[in-house]
């Protein structure tokens, strides 16, 4: 049950990152203007939202994330994060007793709950694949440079930088 726990608060932190990602590439006026990326963005809330709705049986903390690159990283971790609290789930499930509740869940919940991360599981494969195309989208129109989360070199470094 610990190692549920854990798991459904590493999803929900997760998930914040996400949603925190979500939210600032939606603020993007460039990335809005272009059905492609803007159809990858809400999708991506979409998802997000769906996600939260799992992982609400925790508490979820506030996170900002700020670097497109990291949806990969993100989605491939909850993808396999998914799979491994489905089968907890199914596990935990299979060896309690008969009124028994897991997070308050009873056994129709818990079983609608895996048949949630299942079709969660689909999405996020979708959602893998289409990042590729988003990120390819993104260095095209230049928008990374505009996103960057790193120290801005000031005028005299960047003059007397090496080129080399």
């Amino acid at each position: 049950m610990e190692k549920l726990t854990r798991e459904l608060n590493e999803l929900s932190i997760l998930n914040a990152e996400l949603d925190s990602l979500a939210t600032f590439l939606t603020e993007k006026p460039a990335l809005m203007n272009k059905k492609a990326l803007q159809i990858f963005i809400l999708d991506l809330r979409d998802y997000v939202a769906e996600v939260g709705r799992i992982s609400e049986i925790v508490s979820s903390p506030t996170i900002e994330q700020h670097e497109p690159r990291e949806i990969n990283h993100l989605l491939t971790k909850q993808n396999e994060l998914m799979k491994v609290i489905r089968r907890d789930f199914l596990r935990v499930n299979a060896g309690k007793k008969t009124d028994e509740k897991i997070f308050g869940l009873g056994e129709k919940q818990i079983e609608e709950l895996t048949k949630q991360l299942d079709a969660l599981h689909v999405l996020n494969q979708f959602l893998l694949q289409d990042n590729l195309s988003f990120q390819a989208m993104i260095e095209s129109i230049s928008l990374t440079s505009n996103i960057r989360v790193g120290k801005k070199q000031s005028f005299m470094q960047r003059l007397f930088k090496k080129k080399g």
